[in-house]
């Protein structure tokens, strides 16, 4: 938040362009006519969509200007050099906007971890039905394989039962 004095309590032909790089205000004073001028270069892109001006009390105008990116700025202009008027950031509002980011990030990371946790449960799902699928296929393929190992069973059963239907009839013959 940028306070610049208008020098006046009142303006006219007031002229505002926000865009990303640069905020420029003017204005004529009404009581005195002394025309006030502010063009500043941001130290880094800002959100015009977002960013907003309004009339202050004494005097003042209020830039809200709302960054591109979410991080702090060494200084509100790009250039080293001091700007031509007085402003100042409104402390009670950075630590509202620090608090407000804070909570942002606590959010995020929640919700992150939700996610994350989410993905677990999913890819825990999937293994849990590619193991059924695959069980699945195991107990098809075990019974189709003593289905098709059936005949040769019973063929060996009738085959050792007539062996051992052959070797009593031995049996009985040498005994007599």
């Amino acid at each position: 938040r940028l306070d610049a004095p208008v020098t006046v309590l009142n303006v006219d032909n007031e002229k505002v362009e926000i865009n990303e790089t640069h905020v420029l205000f003017s204005g004529i004073g009404r009581q005195k006519p002394k025309t006030y001028i502010v063009e500043i270069e941001l130290f880094e892109p800002i959100d015009p969509a977002l960013s907003s001006w309004a009339f202050g009390s004494v005097g003042t105008v209020r830039f809200t200007l709302v960054k591109a990116e979410r991080r702090e700025w060494e200084r509100l202009s790009k250039s080293n050099d001091a700007l031509p008027f007085k402003h100042r950031v409104w402390w009670e509002k950075q630590e509202q906007i620090v608090e407000d980011e804070k909570k942002l990030k606590r959010e995020e990371a929640a919700a992150a971890r939700e996610k994350a946790a989410l993905e677990q449960i999913a890819a825990q799902q999937e293994r849990e039905r590619v193991a059924a699928v695959k069980a699945k296929e195991e107990e098809e393929e075990r019974r189709a394989r003593r289905h098709s190992q059936l005949p040769l069973l019973y063929a060996a059963t009738a085959a050792a039962e007539a062996l051992v239907a052959a070797a009593e009839q031995g049996e009985e013959a040498t005994a007599t």
